[in-house]
């Protein structure tokens, strides 16, 4: 396997575990389970690291991925983790990594897919973000 496809191979893995942990999660049960909620902020840090850590050719080849937004949340929960909104967590879990899965299986978004709005959002709204 080639470098590049072991980033995407890494990626479409924490996707994968994100859907998984939630797989008939009810948001009820997502409040309560801090173990829940640990181990998905892990895979979503996970996430921000292999966006990182991605070439710029590969990302490039990828556009409609919003690698920025990955990036910057990844950056907000580590630096400001007592402003994590488990809220915003959890709609980027249910909506967005699963659009990820996909758009990295499919070639990255030739279709359409999410604008990393829920990412962006969180970025905006917490302390210390670009928001602020």
């Amino acid at each position: 396997m080639r470098h590049d496809e072991l980033y995407v191979a890494d990626l479409v893995d924490s996707t994968r575990a994100v859907r998984e942990y939630l797989d008939g999660i009810s948001r009820e049960h997502w409040d309560e389970d801090r173990v829940l909620r640990d181990a998905v902020l892990y895979r979503l840090l996970l996430l921000g690291e292999i966006a990182s850590a991605l070439p710029d050719a590969l990302r490039d080849r990828y556009p409609d991925v919003a690698w920025r937004q990955i990036r910057a949340f990844r950056n907000l929960a580590v630096h400001k983790y007592f402003s994590v909104d488990w809220a915003v967590v959890w709609q980027i879990s249910r909506e967005e990594v699963p659009v990820l899965e996909e758009q990295a299986i499919r070639g990255c978004g030739r279709q359409a897919g999410p604008d990393g709005e829920a990412f962006a959002a969180y970025e905006r709204a917490t302390p210390g973000g670009s928001g602020s």
